[in-house]
């Protein structure tokens, strides 16, 4: 019987089947890699709204928003000493409605948030790594960083401790570079402050420009390391630390550089802005070109924002910045809209 003829795939022909599905494979994997980044902004969004349901249920419970750090005043001092022993970050009041029962029994609000002698687990907790205060879009994850700042040594405490970092934060107010960016004639930051205060609550009645115009939280990704248009930096802070280990030297009352949701050195977050390289501040830039002198995230287009009224919203980093300071300051009376 003659057999039956065997065929085979030549060269040419397994070359371009090769080329086929690289050509394919190359089209799938931008698919793949929005769906994602789609995913996480999703999770990022969900993070934000559960933190504004507790901000609301805290707000019920207490007449009012929690503050933002509770630490000594550098504008009252004397006023102010009594908070030093109590000194804590924005995250901890929530605790306890952010379905963190357990943290929130183990803290003990009598001392400082990084306090682990004497039984107090304070510094243990602040130390644990919450997924609420994560976006999954930020390339490192649970990122365990040491701060230091001499409000704490000027008080008599420890100036050193640990803390884990958080990729959201309160804006406290809109500083005056970023002012005469934005149009406005520099004053001081009384007119073009944020929602919560600094160590005590405010009802939501204090918020004139409306909550549903008020952010109350807002993505600030990736600290304490610097980030820039999607590259980490490699800018030296001082005191012989860079941005590549997870170190910080703040300021005496402000931590910009740490970010930790229990810090109490790093509510107070002042949008400065800056040029479209996120090296020089002042500039018209406020979302996506520093987590340093703006807000930051490592979604595409832009950055989520939680408003008082509990609502997310994606803000685009094309924003102006007279709509950016409408968006922040709680009283400033503007009607300029963000879209």
């Amino acid at each position: 019987m003659p057999r039956p003829n065997k065929t085979a795939f030549t060269l040419i022909e397994l070359l371009v089947v090769i080329a086929i599905i690289a050509i394919l494979i190359g089209l799938l994997l931008p698919a793949v890699q929005k769906v994602r980044e789609a995913a996480a902004s999703m999770s990022c969004q969900n993070n934000l709204k559960q933190i504004g349901l507790a901000y609301h249920n805290y707000e019920n419970a207490n007449n009012g928003f929690a503050p933002y750090a509770l630490q000594p005043d550098p504008a009252n001092l004397a006023g102010t000493i009594t908070f030093a022993m109590q000194t804590r970050g924005w995250g901890v009041p929530l605790l306890a409605y952010l379905e963190q029962g357990p943290l929130s029994q183990q803290y003990n609000l009598l001392t400082y948030f990084y306090n682990s002698t004497g039984g107090s687990l304070n510094q243990q907790v602040s130390n644990t790594h919450l997924k609420v205060m994560q976006c999954p879009s930020t390339p490192n994850q649970n990122r365990l960083y040491t701060a230091r700042s001499s409000f704490a040594a000027f008080v008599g405490l420890p100036d050193t401790w640990t803390a884990s970092a958080a990729d959201y934060c309160p804006s406290s107010n809109v500083n005056a570079a970023f002012q005469s960016t934005a149009g406005i004639n520099p004053t001081s930051t009384t007119l073009y402050r944020g929602a919560l205060l600094l160590n005590r609550n405010n009802p939501v009645t204090a918020l004139t420009d409306g909550t549903s115009n008020t952010i109350l939280i807002a993505e600030a990704a990736g600290r304490p390391q610097v980030w820039r248009n999607g590259q980490l930096a490699s800018t030296n802070l001082g005191g012989g630390k860079t941005t590549n280990d997870l170190g910080t030297t703040a300021s005496p009352w402000t931590d910009v550089w740490g970010g930790g949701w229990a810090d109490a050195s790093a509510g107070g977050y002042s949008l400065s802005g800056s040029d479209s390289t996120g090296t020089v501040a002042g500039g018209s830039c406020s979302i996506n070109c520093s987590n340093d002198l703006g807000f930051y995230s490592f979604h595409s287009g832009g950055a989520n924002f939680l408003f008082a009224d509990g609502s997310v919203r994606f803000i685009r980093q094309s924003v102006a910045p007279l709509a950016m300071v409408a968006a922040i300051s709680r009283a400033g009376g503007e009607t300029v809209s963000l879209d």
